[in-house]
């Protein structure tokens, strides 16, 4: 069934939608590691401390197990994070 954007009323989306909301299952898998990653990351930055950092390295890890495209997105605004 051709989409109509409701933007552009004369513009139609002929291609095909796919079933699925999320489209890529690791994306699902990753979610709740990046979510603790960055809560520790806040408190890193809160707190500079060696409990802190300890408890940022192990969801930071286990987050770049699960999907290593995020960690190059957090490490280096971490670093610049501590650095400021």
């Amino acid at each position: 069934m051709p989409l109509i954007n409701p933007v552009r009323p004369r513009t139609i989306y002929l291609g095909q939608i796919g079933p699925n909301v999320v489209h890529n299952a690791t994306h699902s898998f990753s979610v709740p590691f990046s979510l603790v990653a960055f809560v520790t990351t806040v408190a890193l930055v809160r707190s500079l401390s060696l409990r802190a950092a300890g408890a940022f390295a192990v969801p930071v890890a286990l987050s770049t197990i699960a999907k290593p495209n995020y960690a190059p997105a957090l490490v280096p605004v971490v670093g610049l994070a501590l650095l400021v």
